[in-house]
């Protein structure tokens, strides 16, 4: 046990939270250092707009001048050296998720390429190209269920993996299958806002973004997105949001329609404000922070580097007294146990894993004592 805390220490003492989690190739060769630079400057200031709706319009302009600069550059190698070194910065980014980078990655690659995104992969054949269809079309549905237990944010994230990666594979598949693309993307946006597994809402909101953002590139039509983004990003933003609008909001992003919406938001609402996860909300956000909820993902995060393996954290939350509750996060093999006294805003650990977990991390073990 004690092995594993000191890999954890080692883990954020080198910021690997995603740090190896998005592969760029080996840098394209450039033979002038001016030209190459230059790339190096514009890619260090698109890198600021990643995550950015102003992306695309920051990467043409910065294109525009350096071919201005440089009229007699190879502009083939100039923009493989370019998209290169956009990769490294999302690839060193521990504030976005592997699929939000990719997400990015494309979003980059189509404003520095255009049509087909510089692919230069053989195409893939029809049956890969059905396979991702079915793929996308299973997982909208199960979104589209949301409420429901049946739509499972993490599950969901975790089928459709292999399809980004395919997509990452074959750029072109967003082009010759722009609305299939734009479902995906959409569908893990949805997928990651409604992850109860993961991370706090704001960075939830954070990851979603550059996916639903990706969606609304490919198909401009979806009115849905369009409306539900300024809400999505005023969370990811100011950490907070009118909890009615943003499950109004939520739920267009799952169900692509605006029927039946203000019923379930009313009931969802109610949900929401029950005690078991209220209380939750309150000690995963509040009681140290979003501290306790972050070192909660970085062992997450070195467990499947260890194992290799998809982990899905699962939290239940009890009620034991009139403002007193249990939870439990179960974490692979890990299970850790606190006993929360919302009413104080107090609580202390309830195994001694989840005690020396806390005490590694400089967390506070036991708030109720004091």
């Amino acid at each position: 046990m004690r092995y594993c805390l000191i890999l954890l220490l080692v883990f954020f003492a080198h910021k690997a939270a995603y740090g190896s989690s998005l592969d760029c190739g080996e840098p394209p060769p450039v033979a002038n250092e001016m030209l190459k630079g230059s790339i190096v400057g514009k890619a260090e200031f698109i890198s600021k707009f990643l995550g950015g709706a102003e992306l695309s319009g920051v990467i043409e302009k910065s294109k525009t001048d350096l071919f201005s600069s440089f009229p007699d550059a190879d502009e083939s190698r100039a923009n493989a050296f370019l998209l290169y070194q956009v990769c490294i910065y999302l690839k060193e980014d521990a504030s976005l998720s592997t699929r939000a980078k990719i997400a990015e990655l494309l979003r980059a690659r189509a404003a520095i390429y255009g049509k087909n995104g510089g692919a230069s992969y053989d195409p893939p054949t029809a049956r890969e190209i059905e396979w991702a269809k079915e793929k996308i079309i299973l997982n909208a549905v199960r979104l589209s269920m949301f409420p429901s237990s049946k739509a499972d944010g993490a599950e969901i994230l975790i089928s459709l993996d292999p399809v980004l990666k395919f997509v990452k594979r074959y750029p072109s598949f967003e082009d010759d299958y722009s609305k299939s693309a734009a479902s995906l993307w959409r569908t893990v946006g949805g997928a990651e806002l409604i992850n109860k597994h993961a991370r706090s809402g704001p960075i939830k909101a954070q990851t979603a973004i550059p996916a639903l953002r990706r969606s609304f590139d490919l198909d401009n039509s979806q009115k849905e997105i369009r409306d539900a983004l300024p809400i999505i990003e005023e969370l990811a933003n100011t950490g907070s949001v009118n909890m009615k609008d943003y499950l109004r909001n939520v739920l267009l992003i799952a169900r692509g329609t605006y029927s039946d919406i203000e019923k379930d938001v009313n009931l969802f609402s109610e949900v929401m404000k029950g005690p078991e996860l209220t209380a939750e909300r309150w000690f995963f956000n509040e009681a140290a922070g979003t501290r306790i909820r972050s070192s909660l993902q970085a062992l997450e995060l070195l467990i499947e580097d260890k194992t290799g393996k998809d982990i899905v954290p699962q939290t239940t939350t009890v009620q034991i007294d009139q403002d007193i509750f249990e939870i439990t996060t179960q974490i692979g093999p890990n299970t850790l146990k606190w006993k929360v006294n919302y009413r104080n805003k107090t609580y202390r650990s309830e195994n001694k894993f989840t005690g020396d977990f806390l005490d590694l991390m400089k967390i506070p073990t036991n708030t109720m004592n004091k």
